[in-house]
């Protein structure tokens, strides 16, 4: 099992043994196992599939555009769509196994139960967070929706398309936010 060093945390790669909150300096914190669910690990394979598929439709198309000459005109457009739905795909995975980037000046200087209650109130914030910038883009779907507002490229999608993709990824990124913040209340006390 590799281990990697990131801040105050030790995780193991992700893809082997789940994700593991280790502080050296606090003990609450060293057994504890915050393992991705299921639901996370499939949405990041989804996001790798999309991922696969836009490197095999590039790869077609430099090869049609130069040994052929006959290039796909539309494949920057579908490489552009996929490419938002490999990010809100990938989201509630990289939320799920702590994998957020963070400031965590503050949170560095403290320990033991503390430490854990600070973090879980910053994972319930990022969570409302979450929850509103979800509210925000399915409105903007709902308007695009009924409003058949379509996307400005060669080839035209509806852009509420889009914009449930991003609702996907911020709904479920609150989610796993929420339950990070419930695992943390509930580590026991040093």
């Amino acid at each position: 099992m590799r281990k990697h060093r990131t801040d105050a945390y030790l995780w193991t790669d992700p893809m082997e043994d789940g994700f593991i909150i280790n502080d050296d300096d606090n003990q609450a914190n060293s057994d504890t196992r915050i393992r991705p669910s299921r639901f996370s690990a499939a949405s990041l394979n989804a996001s790798a599939l999309v991922l696969a598929v836009i490197f095999l439709l590039s790869l077609a198309e430099i090869v049609l555009r130069y040994f052929f000459h006959s290039p796909i005109v539309w494949v920057f457009d579908i490489n552009s769509y996929l490419l938002c739905a490999t990010i809100f795909l990938a989201l509630p995975y990289v939320v799920d196994s702590g994998g957020s980037i963070t400031i965590s000046l503050l949170t560095d200087l403290l320990r033991g139960r503390v430490a854990d209650r600070t973090h879980a109130v910053l994972e319930f914030i990022a969570g409302a967070t979450c929850l509103v910038i979800a509210a925000f883009f399915f409105d903007n779907a709902t308007i695009q929706f009924e409003g058949s507002v379509m996307t400005i490229a060669t080839l035209t999608i509806p852009q509420w398309v889009l914009s449930a993709a991003a609702v996907y990824g911020f709904m479920t990124a609150a989610f796993f936010h929420f339950r990070r913040a419930v695992i943390l209340l509930r580590l026991p006390q040093a």
